[in-house]
């Protein structure tokens, strides 16, 4: 009976350490895997504009160290008779704030799809280094998601590099099978360790004007740095 009780204590302790591990193991997996991607949620701006009274929402990334925020130039502009023109206010805020900052609009380009905002907000933005990635790659996005505040959503690259004919230019994007939504525009792609490598520009849509959920593009990285260092 003692020997019996003493193996039915040893199976119990193994089996006690083994769970244990498993617990530890799960949490630096989790550590590993999202710790880089969660500290970016602050790096994403709600964009509210305003347009004769009225407002309408987008997202905005925030770049390097001097409060730039780079958006898309349909975030904050309208078109009235074929004429593109800026929208009277623009505004943005933080994740974690309750109260709107006003921002300066320092320009826009309407065929790239991008704009610059600047605003006085005192946070260490993305990096605008070169960052490789590849098909099948596992990305998250950053945005405004419709306007219910940022927030994640996860996919994968489906493709590196697509030409479209987007805004009358031969626009190069990433395309990612994200789902994403309306106020998504101008916030950030990034990949797990949490390196911006795109903003979120536009979905597709079928001949019916339908969304065509699982096609986002994205302006690449390398575009964005172009355009602010112009």
């Amino acid at each position: 009976m003692k020997k019996s009780n003493l193996i039915y204590k040893v199976i119990l302790l193994i089996f006690l350490i083994f769970s244990v591990s498993l617990s530890i193991t799960a949490i630096v997996l989790v550590n590993i895997n999202t710790s880089d991607v969660e500290k970016c949620i602050n790096r994403v701006v709600e964009i509210k504009s305003i347009v004769n009274g009225n407002e309408t929402f987008g997202s905005g990334t925030i770049i390097e160290n001097d409060g730039l925020i780079i958006t898309n130039a349909h975030v904050v502009t309208y078109k009235e008779n074929d004429e593109v023109k800026k929208c009277d206010e623009v505004f943005a805020r933080l994740s974690n704030e309750e109260t709107f900052v006003k921002c300066e609009l320092k320009g826009y380009n309407y065929e790239l799809d991008l704009a610059k905002l600047k605003a006085d907000i005192d946070i260490k933005g993305f990096k605008l280094t070169n960052i490789t990635y590849k098909n099948a790659e596992e990305v998250f996005t950053i945005s405004n998601s419709m306007n219910y505040g940022i927030s994640y959503t996860k996919g994968i690259i489906s493709r590196t590099e697509v030409i479209i004919d987007y805004h009358e230019k031969m626009n190069k994007f990433i395309q990612a099978d994200v789902n994403a939504s309306s106020g998504s525009s101008g916030g950030a792609l990034i990949n797990k360790k949490g390196n911006l490598i795109g903003i979120i520009t536009f979905r597709s849509k079928d001949t019916k004007n339908n969304i065509n959920y699982g096609y986002l593009f994205c302006t690449p990285l390398e575009i964005v740095r172009e355009y602010v260092n112009y």
